[in-house]
């Protein structure tokens, strides 16, 4: 009796470490996909600082509303990335990749300010 009894409390415990184990390897996938889209975004912020670059010269050269058109919906876009990267390296605290992203985005926001602002229409 009593060996069955620890056989049943053995049997009890190994099943709720198997779950406890699981739940733990979901949780560590989940925050490595999350980690790879923010890579991905990250990706995605560069094209779309080219792309504002690109819409900028285009305007310049052609003065068509056209570019200026694309450099606004290009800024916005950017803007919302960069938030939702911030989001998700606040989620999984990465201070440190936070800090460049911080860095990354301060010299995009002097750009725009030094080169793009002065630029009539381009506001």
């Amino acid at each position: 009796m009593l060996l069955t009894s620890f056989l049943l409390l053995s049997l009890g415990f190994a099943v709720e470490g198997a779950f406890e184990t699981r739940a733990e390897i979901a949780s560590t996938f989940a925050q490595q996909a999350q980690i790879e889209q923010a890579q991905i975004d990250l990706e995605e912020l560069l094209r779309l600082q080219i792309d504002e670059e690109n819409s900028l010269r285009g305007y310049l050269l052609t003065r068509d509303p056209f570019y200026d058109a694309e450099y606004r919906a290009d800024s916005a876009e950017y803007d919302k990335k960069e938030d939702a990267i911030r989001k998700t390296l606040g989620e999984q605290e990465l201070a440190g990749a936070d800090k460049l992203l911080v860095d990354y985005a301060h010299l995009q926001r002097e750009w725009r300010n030094t080169v793009a602002a002065p630029i009539p229409s381009i506001r």
